[in-house]
């Protein structure tokens, strides 16, 4: 019961931010939540790790600027990912 209660939590959770899961993806949480095949950490872990990365790398292009406080104000251009090169 866990398990599908979990697989609709990242499905919903990827819907809401607007991330694209792969056909893949989709289809084997569509399984789990059928309770077809049992959920597994490792697909669980891959797919919170994608839905991270994507939220993270949006971020990085909604703040192109770091700000560092300390002695000294330093405002400094964020690095381009290597996605963007």
């Amino acid at each position: 019961m866990r398990a599908r209660q979990e697989a609709r939590r990242l499905r919903a959770e990827a819907g809401r931010q607007g991330i694209e899961l792969g056909r893949p993806t989709r289809r084997y949480l569509r399984r789990v939540v059928k309770g077809e095949v049992p959920l597994q950490l490792s697909k669980v872990r891959g797919i919170v790790a994608y839905v991270t990365r994507v939220l993270a790398e949006r971020e990085r292009q909604r703040r192109p600027l770091r700000v560092e406080c300390g002695p000294h104000l330093r405002v400094m251009w964020r690095p381009p990912s290597p996605a963007e090169i």
